[in-house]
């Protein structure tokens, strides 16, 4: 439909009804677009749930002496009412309307109503009055909208005061906004309400702290996949309806608004189908559609119509064409006539690397293409924004990576909260903080300190030390590409506990079903989806360096489960039924996993990891371990047509190994094993000096 700024605002001056989504006038064009594809399918699917939904709630309408009942979803049988002339859908509606106002305010005597609605249900039901106000008498209309002003306006907004500004990114603070915002687009102007431009100063103004907490200044969404892309999807549907109305314009008075669907889809896996998980929830991105295909239009981004059909959540979808689907709602109806064809970023090619840092999530996206075979890496500073806190990990330094198909090192989801459950270091086998096994947020952030995209290599750093409560803590990440070689992820960490001898145990959390094999020095994973592997190599420093040498004295398995094991309980077989199969658990929360485990004890916790996806067959690339200059790393890793070397110096800068002489961080540079040329080099805030 019309999402124009102020394309309704003289309905409301006016008082005319419908008017947040839809009005009388825009009706036949409306109906119009519903009779093409895909308009159509997800009409006809939306029928049939209606058609489910009124006789379920006409044949249990409350007998003599029962307490009242809501029946249904208001705001979909409405929508029907209004659209179809559905006169069925229109009782059960009315009904709602009646019960909602009549239970709240006169509970029935020494018995217990069978649906109890308060404010958080309000803002449905009231934009459900708004498509059915044309078949409502007056005394409907007045009992109405006396109950949900006094319960959803006035109280919520009063319960909610000035301290919302400092929450105005938490979901629930945020839903309750919401509904206050929805009842008030639905009855403003009604004779029977008093005066509302105070509360619409008030909320209009919180709203617009929302805007600008519940994402980042990227679009990265505050709390991350699950809680932070519903949310916002939800903001989307009251933000757009704010512009129809003339209320206010977020790509006006917030840019940030406008960039969320990007950033999503630099999360998407490789093949498509799921984002990466990222934080306490799964991969999912509730109400997603009308969302999508609003910021599609207008940021002129086609990337978001195909995220939008290659994403699927089971239950309320319809199936447009073969692997392509969409939402099933009153939504997803609205932008029927803007789910075209979308377009793959394989052919657009989007910026592959992108931060997402400034005073908000503090993640990175990596990834060495867009292609459903590229190499994927998350690298997760755990910054939060305040305004958005109660869901934090101590994820920072965790990376995910997905690679030839494969989700090989994965992020575990809800209720894993410590760092026993990331892709971190644990020092002397501990979480740097405790949550004593309960579903407790982590109070002490992370940093990401840097971010350096490029051709060859891109590099992030952040520094963990509050999440593990040393001295210091710091890791570094690089995703090398280019050509002549599987694209691969070196990392690199460096921890002080306490100036002294400490146990450094290095995790990698891994798809369930996917498996694991350890070697001396060494290990591999291969993926449960298509066979394909990643071997896993470490350097250590010097033995000369230190007064005792490095070293890993054990490299093993087991399998890990939830941090949060007194609040979620047991994880029993029952429990587990949940789940189609084990390796359907990233999609939520990975209760069981299989975990690599690498225990390297010395001085510090100095070493560098090199992670390297293979496809099954391809011959595993040699790894060797580089003399160096004290206070740096190297090594070399061969492929089948190029030999690579990678240095890094912890802070003089100097990167010497083999026949390679750099200064910066550190250094990556390509030979071409037949010609013995250097063919490709990057290095990290320096120059390369030559052979």
């Amino acid at each position: 439909m019309n999402f124009t700024f102020g394309i309704a605002s003289e309905l409301y001056k006016k008082n005319i009804h419908p008017r947040v989504y839809l009005s009388e006038d825009e009706l036949p064009q409306f109906q119009k677009i519903l009779r093409s594809a895909p308009g159509k399918k997800i009409l006809d699917a939306l029928r049939e749930r209606i058609k489910q939904q009124t006789d379920r709630a006409l044949e249990n309408k409350a007998g003599e002496g029962e307490p009242p009942a809501l029946s249904g979803d208001s705001l979909e049988l409405a929508f029907f009412a209004f659209l179809d002339n559905d006169e069925r859908a229109l009782e059960v509606v009315r009904n709602n309307l009646a019960v909602a106002s009549e239970v709240e305010n006169n509970p029935p005597p020494n018995q217990q109503a069978r649906h109890r609605l308060g404010a958080s249900g309000a803002g449905h039901l009231a934009m459900a009055y708004d498509l059915v106000h044309g078949h409502l008498d007056q005394k409907e209309r007045r009992t109405f909208c006396r109950w949900v002003y006094k319960s959803g306006i006035r109280q919520t907004l009063d319960a909610l005061g000035p301290r919302y500004y400092n929450g105005a990114g938490a979901n629930i603070p945020m839903n309750q906004l919401m509904n206050v915002i929805r009842i008030l687009m639905s009855i403003d102007g009604e004779e029977c309400v008093p005066n509302l431009e105070k509360d619409w100063s008030f909320a209009l103004s919180m709203f617009e702290a929302t805007l600008n907490t519940v994402v980042g200044p990227e679009g990265y969404p505050s709390e991350d996949m699950g809680y932070g892309t519903g949310m916002f999807s939800r903001v989307v549907q009251l933000a757009e309806a704010l512009r129809r109305g003339g209320f206010l314009d977020p790509y006006k008075v917030c840019p940030r608004y406008s960039k969320f669907g990007d950033a999503i889809l630099h999360f998407v896996q490789p093949w498509g189908k799921n984002l990466s998980t990222t934080g306490d929830h799964g991969d999912d991105i509730g109400a997603r559609t009308f969302a999508l295909a609003r910021l599609a239009e207008e940021t002129n981004n086609p990337n978001l119509l195909w995220l939008n059909g290659t994403l699927s959540y089971g239950g309320k979808e319809v199936q447009l064409r073969k692997d392509v689907q969409t939402e099933c709602s009153i939504f997803a109806l609205l932008v029927a006539d803007k789910l075209g064809d979308g377009v793959h970023p394989a052919k657009t090619n989007p910026q592959p690397a992108t931060p997402f840092r400034d005073n908000s999530r503090g993640i990175v996206s990596f990834r060495s293409g867009w292609d459903k075979d590229d190499t994927f890496v998350v690298f997760d500073g755990s910054q939060r924004c305040p305004a958005a806190a109660g869901h934090d990990h101590s994820s920072c330094g965790h990376f995910s990576i997905s690679a030839f198909g494969e989700y090989l090192a994965i992020d575990t989801g809800r209720y894993n909260m410590e760092q026993n459950c990331h892709n971190v270091v644990l020092v002397d086998g501990k979480s740097g903080r405790d949550t004593k096994g309960e579903w407790e947020f982590v109070k002490h952030p992370g940093i990401l300190k840097s971010f350096r995209p490029g051709d060859f290599v891109d590099a992030a750093s952040v520094d963990s030390s509050h999440q593990h409560n040393c001295f210091w803590a710091r890791r570094h990440i690089g995703l090398v590409k280019g050509n002549g070689a599987p694209a691969y992820t070196w990392v690199v960490d460096d921890i002080n506990k306490n100036n002294d001898w400490a146990e450094y145990w290095w995790q990698l959390h891994t798809c369930p079903e996917n498996t694991i094999q350890t070697f001396k020095s060494h290990a591999s994973i291969t993926g449960w989806r298509h066979g394909n592997k990643m071997d896993v190599h470490f350097a250590l420093p010097d033995a000369v360096e230190y007064p005792r040498p490095h070293k890993i004295f054990e490299l093993t398995q087991d399998v890990k489960e939830t941090s949060s094991y007194n609040y979620v309980g047991k994880v029993t077989k029952e429990r587990m039924k949940m789940f189609a199969r084990p390796s359907d658990q990233i999609h939520y929360s990975t209760f069981q996993r299989p975990r690599l485990l690498v225990k390297i004890e010395g001085y510090n916790g100095r070493f560098m990891s090199i992670l390297l996806p293979r496809e099954k067959g391809m011959k595993a690339a040699k790894v060797k371990r580089l003399k160096s200059l004290p206070g740096s790393l190297a090594m070399s890793i061969t492929f089948d047509r190029v030999e690579d070397v990678l240095i890094f110096a912890h802070e003089h800068n100097l990167l010497e190994a083999g026949t390679i002489r750099a200064r910066g961080h550190w250094c990556v540079v390509r030979r071409n094993l037949n010609s013995g040329k250097i063919v490709e080099h990057a290095v990290g805030d320096g120059f390369l000096l030559g052979e």
